[in-house]
């Protein structure tokens, strides 16, 4: 189970360089914001970061990063607490401000001087990283994970805030109104910090690979994700996701810490069986591959297994290091992101503004609009046309719903009865299936006997994410046996 900070009241889009300052309702929840973080007290901070240097380069990055403490959360007592925010020191009309916004343990904090902090040891506060190094104490979503904002407009008149006001309003009646008036926020983002084989050399960020010279950040790649602040299921990060994500990054990055690791170095922190070594051979296999996500929600995990793959340039090794022959490059490899059209605009734009991260061309990644509920998916969703020789089906948190069950088994029966290569030796067949999942509910694990007894697929399970504690993200695979697809 993981937690993540984010606005229970967001902040405005824009803010009248004259009010000085506004207010936010920061909050410590779960996924699904419907359970607030109740552990031991943390320690809110946050920074401005200028749109202009975060969008072009360094990320906000700054060795003599000033930070402030918000305040510390001490569970629902202190959720809906507003907060002023002073304005950055140096705001001037029509810059463009990101607040970023992360927590620590107080038993951890910084030295405070006057309520402010100098953190030269995290220059990047706001990164949440994929693969910890094994020297860190700390797991992978073991602490609540940082946001950001979308960037704040600084404006010199009410009027640009907020056209519908009346022009004869008195200034200072805009100055107290302007804030309270402006709309908020509706989008929210987080940044990811992937691991990746590129040689380290020093340098700004450029292509989503950070080079600043630091053993953690070094030759690693971003990526930005964006949420909705709504309580729409499909806008939103989930912790399958996320735990899913981290440990596709540990199976093809085996040795401890970021960076510079060939997958062929097999030196994993954890023991693999046979499935979830196949799962990393299909994977690296230079020939290439075909797989299908379903419900991608904001596409976390399709977009992560893309840029593991292709910006750390695992495409070019093969399990036993065999480099191969000119398919390293023209591979086919092909990843398809499913979900309902409602998810679709969210999804591009996650999708577009990573598009760095995956421009070589080495992997093809699409998006395609899925209904489980179609009587013909390769109809109601022709993007599928070019996946009916599927290697592996893959999907998280799709277990929250059992009404929906019938309809996710038969997309899977679907997928697994249009592959057309002739069945392995060992008698099992078809595409691997990639699961994960966290119980919300007991009845959720009917699934597994539904896809047994009406498909043929067997799961087993081959591995877990911890995250706090709790209920931890649980990886399952599952294969078909041939005898049973019929």
């Amino acid at each position: 189970m993981f937690y993540y900070v984010s606005f229970l009241r967001p902040p405005p889009q824009k803010v009248l360089i004259t009010s000085k300052t506004f207010s936010i309702c920061p909050q410590v929840a779960n996924d699904l914001r419907t359970e607030f973080y109740e552990g031991d007290p943390l320690d809110l901070y946050f920074a401005w970061l200028p749109e202009a240097s975060f969008a072009s380069a360094s990320h906000g990055a700054s060795q003599n990063l000033m930070t402030r403490k918000l305040t510390t959360w001490k569970g629902a007592s202190t959720a809906y607490k507003e907060i002023e925010i002073s304005l950055p020191p140096a705001a001037k009309v029509q810059d463009e401000w990101r607040l970023a916004m992360w927590a620590r343990s107080t038993t951890t904090s910084p030295n405070e001087e006057n309520n402010k902090t100098t953190d030269n040891a995290d220059p990047l506060p706001w990164l949440i990283e994929l693969k910890r190094h094994a020297t860190e104490n700390t797991d992978f979503g073991s602490a609540p994970f940082p946001v950001l904002s979308e960037p704040i407009l600084i404006v010199a008149d009410e009027f640009t805030t907020l056209e519908s006001h009346s022009k004869t309003k008195s200034r200072a009646k805009r100055g107290s109104r302007a804030t309270a008036m402006a709309p908020k926020q509706e989008r929210i983002e987080r940044m990811y910090l992937l691991p990746t084989t590129h040689s380290a050399v020093s340098g700004p960020i450029e292509h989503g690979i950070i080079c600043d010279g630091s053993d953690r950040l070094r030759s690693s790649t971003i990526l930005r994700l964006t949420e909705q602040t709504s309580f729409d299921l499909d806008k939103k990060v989930w912790d399958s996701g996320l735990g899913l994500a981290a440990w596709l990054a540990n199976l093809l990055f085996p040795r401890s810490g970021l960076g510079m690791a060939k997958p062929s170095e097999n030196r994993l922190p954890m023991v693999l069986n046979p499935s979830a070594i196949d799962i990393r051979d299909l994977l690296l296999n230079p020939r290439g591959f075909s797989a299908v996500e379903l419900g991608t929600g904001i596409g976390v995990v399709s977009l992560m297994l893309t840029a593991l793959l292709e910006s750390s340039e695992l495409s070019g090794y093969s399990s036993d290091d065999a480099v191969g022959d000119p398919v390293r490059t023209t591979c086919s490899r092909k990843i398809l992101a499913t979900d309902l059209a409602s998810a679709m605009p969210l999804i591009m734009h996650n999708f577009k503004q990573n598009a760095s991260t995956y421009s070589s061309g080495k992997i093809q990644l699409q998006t395609g609009v899925l209904d489980w509920d179609s009587t013909n998916i390769f109809e109601s969703c022709p993007d599928l046309g070019d996946f009916r020789t599927l290697d592996l089906i893959f999907m998280a948190d799709v277990t929250y719903n059992t009404t929906s069950f019938p309809s996710l088994i038969r997309t899977i029966h679907s997928l697994v009865t249009s592959w057309t290569q002739n069945p392995n030796s060992d008698g099992c067949g078809g595409p691997r299936i990639l699961m994960a999942y966290k119980e919300r509910d007991p009845s959720e694990r009917q699934l597994w006997d539904m896809a047994a007894k009406q498909v043929g697929v067997f799961f087993e399970r081959v591995g877990g994410v911890e995250g706090a504690g709790e209920m931890e993200v649980e990886i399952w695979i599952g294969r078909c046996i041939v005898s049973e697809l019929n």
